[in-house]
């Protein structure tokens, strides 16, 4: 079979001959590699890499978190930049793969990581001959290990936020567990009361994006819709606040705000950095050391199984480790044979 493929100098039809062992075999080969000329002088091919993820994560807008938008458009703006204006049909691994080597000294292999993620996906769509045979050497990841206050930095806490602005997010995140998206999303009236027991209803979030903030009427995950019970101290403390509506959000900081006066809190009483998120972390840590069984805490934190919770959430307090160590030192020194076993005898 004779397949037309471009033209000659002297502006005559080109052909590519296609032989197989039957006539059905030989059509078939030569109409697969006529849908491939196709593609090849396509116009997704003409889009660069940087145009191509922007068309990316424009068509992905509608099934996509506003978050992961946003920091998919951080990738596009910051991350491999030295490809990001070659065309997808000029584009090959070994470019790609030189980019990953010049950015490896520059950026953590999370965030390379998330980078090199994107222009895959986007490479599977518009360039899926490239993108479904990419074999990309990383970086290894160095992984983040979160530290939690402990007992005497968990008074310091305390005392240190009465009276300030970021009090009520510092508390709900590290006495009830909620992440700052959940936190920016309370509302006054998921605000609970029943036989004197308060709890708050997390049912959608607040996240920040290009565009600002951007509220979403439904939590991160289907478990993250939960009733979390508070204090009754801190209900007080909310039912206090000045509001005019039940829809009146109850934490108005935005999420930077809340982080960065968290973090100058802990410079300024002299604590380890400590990032908000790792108030969540002290939250199941403090359910963990307390005995509540794995079912119970997953539901308490909004989670869907218990793997996140013992991959990142289990983290121990120094005294409960010393106890621990405690009760096996004890229990090895009653099995030690005596040093004199005439004393052991008269005794």
């Amino acid at each position: 079979v004779q397949v037309p493929h471009g033209k000659k100098p002297n502006g005559r039809p080109k052909y590519e001959s296609i032989t197989r062992a039957t006539p059905e075999e030989a059509l078939l080969a030569a109409e697969q590699l006529e849908q491939h000329w196709k593609y090849l002088n396509g116009p997704a091919l003409n889009l660069t890499l940087g145009d191509a993820i922007d068309r990316y994560i424009e068509e992905s807008s509608s099934r996509l978190a506003g978050s992961t938008l946003t920091g998919y458009r951080r990738l596009r703006k910051n991350t491999l930049k030295g490809i990001q204006d070659i065309p997808l049909k000029d584009l090959n691994q070994a470019k790609i793969q030189n980019e990953i080597d010049i950015c490896a000294a520059k950026m953590s292999p999370k965030y390379l990581e998330n980078a090199v993620s994107l222009v895959s996906s986007t490479l599977k769509r518009y360039h899926p001959l490239l993108g479904n045979n990419l074999n990309l050497a990383l970086p290894a990841a160095v992984p983040y290990i979160p530290t939690i206050p402990q007992e005497a930095e968990i008074r310091t806490i305390f005392q240190a936020i009465q009276s300030s602005p970021a009090e009520i997010p510092i508390l709900l995140a590290m006495v009830c567990g909620m992440r700052s998206s959940e936190i920016r999303g309370l509302q006054f009236g998921d605000l609970v009361e029943q036989n004197g027991n308060y709890g708050l209803w997390i049912k959608r979030v607040v996240v920040d994006s290009d565009q600002g903030p951007l509220l979403q009427d439904k939590a991160k995950t289907y478990t993250s819709t939960r009733l979390s019970l508070i204090p009754s101290r801190l209900a007080k403390q909310i039912l206090e606040l000045p509001h005019d509506s039940p829809t009146d959000f109850i934490v108005t900081l935005s999420g930077h705000a809340i982080y960065h006066r968290f973090v100058r809190l802990c410079q300024k009483n002299g604590l380890p950095h400590y990032r908000f998120h790792d108030l969540r972390h002290l939250f199941a840590s403090v359910l963990v050391a307390n005995d509540v069984p794995d079912f119970y805490t997953k539901e308490i934190v909004g989670h869907s199984s218990t793997t996140t919770l013992n991959r990142f959430y289990y983290h121990s307090f120094l005294s409960k480790k010393a106890e621990a160590l405690k009760k096996a030192s004890d229990f090895f020194e009653s099995l030690y044979p005596c040093d004199n076993p005439c004393e052991s005898e008269s005794q």
